[in-house]
């Protein structure tokens, strides 16, 4: 067996509202259905990582890096490593690419003062919680393991999977016409 582990997310000076979800594959803060960038503001324990401006970040487990993450331009995580990725959608600046970190890290986003749009935090894809300027979320990993079974080993079915499932470097046949 394996040990999936999913993150926490809980939001921050929200008003009065308390928020706190676990998710499997990802956590997205994102500028939902606003046609405005939404500016975000991303801390690793509490350290500033980068100012993104953009349609918003996704934080995504190993489980979850196949999914938005890797649509997005993120890597494939292998499940057995202790990390998540962090992905921009559609940054404005090229030089914002997916940074993998240890699964252990405390991850604060913050909806900047200066963002043209509030934020929509989804995790695992069904809508939470809408943050508004200074709001924030801060992600980490969950004290709640998620057990998983594997037909063979982790790194076989992992293999397995995005060649079958994923269709990875998988040229299509071509036919003649």
């Amino acid at each position: 067996p394996c040990v999936g582990e999913p993150a926490k997310a809980r939001g921050e000076r929200l008003g009065n509202r308390k928020w706190l979800e676990s998710a499997l594959n990802e956590v997205v803060l994102h500028r939902g259905g606003e046609a405005q960038l939404v500016r975000i503001d991303a801390f690793v324990e509490d350290s500033f990582l980068t100012h993104s401006m953009g349609d918003g970040l996704v934080v995504a487990t190993p489980t979850g890096s196949t999914a938005y993450s890797l649509s997005a331009g993120g890597p494939m995580l292998h499940p057995s490593t202790n990390t998540v990725v962090m992905t921009p959608i559609s940054p404005m600046s090229l030089s914002f690419r997916p940074i993998v970190l240890p699964e252990r890290v405390i991850i604060r986003l913050v909806v900047s003062d200066s963002s043209r749009s509030a934020a929509l935090a989804s995790v695992d894809g069904r809508p939470s919680v809408t943050l508004g300027s200074g709001d924030s979320i801060v992600i980490s990993r969950s004290p709640y393991p998620v057990p998983t079974v594997n037909r063979e080993n982790v790194t076989s079915d992992w293999v397995e999977d995005i060649n079958n499932l994923l269709r990875w470097n998988i040229k299509a046949k071509q036919f003649a016409r």
